[in-house]
């Protein structure tokens, strides 16, 4: 949705503004802010949340860490501020984490730290697109309700002397570093592309070279007798619709294969030595 508005300059309250003419209704939104420079330290908000450093206007929440337990990496931690099943709730996670776990970007090259992120369900989601509707710049209305519902404190805030976090307050205040933007992640075949990188490739090649002992392309032949599906269709129709907002993807694509040649050339060298 962000690249066809894009593609046609439009803006997102054009869009909810049409919907609403057509009597449309929304069921889920959900706002999310990209944190590029790493504002708030998760693991230490969820250290605070433990002491009762905090204060919010949710009942409940969930903290998790995240970790692989065959070579004992971290992938992260996520705060939850209110109840997933709710009509709204806050999500605040390490992005970077996220991005080296389902593309192997490392952490130090991830355009992304953090992300955090508003959810809102069915009457909540409609009342947030009728605000929409009326603004222009979605900053002041994005960390108001973040700043109506949630804040940090260099202590317990009951006890004397309590000031408001200084990472948490530089996050609040720091409106002109942020806005809702008409960009969208460059991965509309990420999920495929993964797939096939980290668990169809070794099949694909042992097929490629089966074929080659007895001159035979078996891989064009599988691809000539495999037609696109409808979903297929209509990713390919607004990639041709929109082709320079897609170079990106191409980019990403290759480096992640880069980096894996890369690294299989390490291992060889390695191997080798004595």
């Amino acid at each position: 949705m962000a690249r066809w508005l894009k593609g046609k300059k439009e803006s997102w309250n054009a869009f909810f503004e049409r919907v609403f003419e057509f009597g449309g209704n929304f069921t889920r939104i959900d706002l999310a802010i990209n944190d590029h420079y790493g504002y708030l330290d998760i693991p230490k908000l969820a250290k605070k949340i433990e002491r009762s450093e905090f204060r919010s206007t949710f009942r409940i929440g969930d903290v998790y860490h995240s970790k692989d337990f065959t070579n004992q990496e971290s992938h992260g931690t996520t705060l939850y501020f209110g109840s997933r099943k709710s009509l709204l709730h806050f999500c605040f996670y390490q992005k970077d984490h996220e991005q080296r776990r389902k593309k192997g970007v490392p952490l130090e090259e991830a355009p992304i730290i953090n992300r955090y992120e508003i959810r809102t369900r069915h009457e909540k989601a409609q009342k947030l697109a009728q605000q929409l509707l009326k603004i222009e710049n979605f900053e002041p209305l994005v960390f108001g309700l973040i700043n109506q519902t949630i804040c940090f404190y260099d202590r317990r805030p009951d006890e004397p002397n309590a000031k408001i976090d200084k990472r948490w307050n530089e996050f609040i205040r720091n409106h002109e570093e942020v806005t809702l933007s008409l960009g969208s992640d460059p991965m509309a075949l990420e999920k495929s592309f993964n797939w096939i990188l980290n668990n169809v490739a070794p099949s694909l090649k042992l097929i490629k070279e089966f074929g080659n002992i007895y001159c035979v392309d078996l891989l064009e032949l599988i691809l000539q007798s495999t037609e696109i599906n409808k979903e297929g269709e209509k990713m390919l129709e607004v990639i041709r619709e929109n082709p320079e907002l897609f170079k990106g993807e191409i980019k990403v694509y290759r480096r992640a294969i880069e980096r894996k040649l890369k690294k299989k050339r390490k291992e060889k060298v390695e191997h080798r030595k004595p």
